[in-house]
């Protein structure tokens, strides 16, 4: 195996142990906000059982960054699509990367 199938197969490993490890912590922060629910949930059926009030939990609500992140992605092209673009209609090595347009 010479140097360049080296490095290449390395970046590969490297890519792939990277999405193995955000996977793991995705799976064990998840584990995590599961058990948390469970234990609150469990304390409050026994509030009820009792007639107690029932306790808040002010993690429960959504705080703005949560619902931010889970918010659809918008439809317009950003700007480094839309400079893309522009650069594209004044360059004149359009050919090259176009040749089937005119």
């Amino acid at each position: 195996m010479d140097d360049g199938q080296f490095y290449s197969s390395l970046g590969v490993v490297w890519v792939f142990g990277f999405v193995v490890v955000m996977l793991i912590a995705w799976h064990l922060r998840s584990k995590r906000q599961l058990e948390k629910l469970k234990i609150i949930h469990e304390e409050r059926m026994k509030a009820m059982e009792q007639g107690i009030p029932l306790p808040e939990f002010p993690e429960l609500k959504e705080d703005e960054r949560s619902s931010a992140r889970r918010s659809p992605p918008t439809s317009r092209p950003g700007p480094g699509t839309r400079a893309g673009r522009w650069a594209s209609e004044r360059c004149s090595s359009r050919a090259v990367w176009a040749p089937w347009s005119p």
